[in-house]
């Protein structure tokens, strides 16, 4: 009985509490759940091998974690392979907060599995995911995006955050450090400036930033972030070759998509010595140096995997319409997160040479 006491008392705490809805705070991870008959059909029909010895004796067969699983990783090597658009870079961009900041979202608060009671936000990408759900018995209503908003909590919401399991304390960086972000230059543009900098699109609370230091906080010159605890962000783009990092010693370094050469991924072990490295690619350059890697057993490194189909956010028949419109050697990278077979890769790729 005083099991049921304690569980009832934070139930009522919790549903007291006022929670901070930053997107940040409100994130939750997904995984590959188990795939339908007809996904599975695809993938033979496109040559993508999710389903061969050698994928799977690396990633495993589905269901398997995906981004849960980079969470919880302690291994100082994690490779994120992808399809377009799945949620990699989504990975190492929330944990960067958490390692800077030592504050954790809510779904890394609550072992696997349990209902923390914090309700979702309600929101187009939430309903997609989890569904328009009856607050009285939590059962599922429907996934359509067009309703109205309720007035109340007394008739439907998008339930509640469920615990992914206690993020592991020991990531998180001591006071002083820095954390470094390599990529090609579109994406610091695209992606990276704009989720860590720029006040009106960035997931890091607005807490996070130490806004004494540079222009309130950022220089957008050495594209650098200020932070709380006297860390430091660093974005530098591949271009800028491996030799910037030369001077480094850095808590995490992120390298996000394929390194052009093998030099920055070895130069980033060497400056990372006591810290976590991570890349997070969609193969699309065809087989390159990073596949030795990603196959090979001998590395202590662990491994992750998602396609396009298997993220919760994106819609079937839109993947199934740019499928279509793809090279079977396309479909194998951007559709599926593999690097593409050699017989249905072409030499000369703006003809597509021996595509069948």
């Amino acid at each position: 009985m005083e099991v049921f006491k304690k569980v009832a008392k934070h139930i009522e705490q919790t549903a007291a509490e006022k929670h901070d809805q930053h997107p940040f705070y409100m994130f939750e991870p997904w995984d590959v759940k188990t795939r339908s008959d007809a996904i599975k059909a695809k993938a033979k029909e496109d040559g993508a091998m999710i389903y061969a010895p050698e994928f799977t004796d690396i990633f495993g067969t589905d269901p398997h974690p995906f981004q849960s699983g980079y969470f919880q990783s302690t291994k100082k090597i994690r490779l994120l392979l992808a399809g377009s658009s799945t949620g990699k870079s989504v990975c190492p961009l929330i944990e960067t907060g958490i390692m800077i900041s030592g504050e954790i979202p809510y779904a890394f608060r609550y072992e696997a599995g349990v209902d923390s009671g914090i309700p979702r936000v309600i929101s187009k990408e939430n309903i997609i995911r989890f569904g328009r759900r009856d607050s009285a018995t939590g059962k599922i209503i429907d996934y359509q995006t067009n309703q109205p908003a309720p007035s109340s909590w007394q008739e439907w919401n998008c339930g509640n955050i469920v615990g992914a399991g206690l993020y592991p304390q020991e990531k998180i960086s001591e006071a002083g450090k820095q954390i470094w972000i390599a990529t090609i230059a579109e994406s610091i543009k695209k992606f990276w400036w704009p989720m860590l900098a720029n006040p009106d699109t960035r997931i890091l609370p607005d807490g996070f930033i130490d806004t004494s230091k540079g222009n309130n906080g950022y220089n957008i010159s050495t594209n650098t972030i200020h932070c709380i605890r006297g860390m430091t962000i660093f974005i530098l783009s591949f271009e800028q070759g491996h030799m910037k990092l030369e001077s480094v010693r850095a808590h995490a370094i992120v390298e996000d998509e394929e390194t052009p050469t093998p030099e920055l991924f070895a130069s980033a072990q060497e400056h990372a010595p006591d810290g976590y490295v991570t890349i997070a690619m969609t193969p699309l350059k065809g087989i390159t140096w990073s596949r030795g890697l990603v196959f090979n057993k001998g590395i202590d490194a662990d491994r992750f995997h998602a396609s396009q189909y298997d993220s919760p956010y994106q819609d079937n028949k839109e993947i199934d319409r740019h499928r279509t419109t793809y090279a079977k050697w396309i479909r194998q990278s951007r559709c599926w997160g593999l690097y593409p077979e050699r017989r249905y890769l072409s030499r000369d790729r703006g003809i597509h040479r021996g595509v069948r």
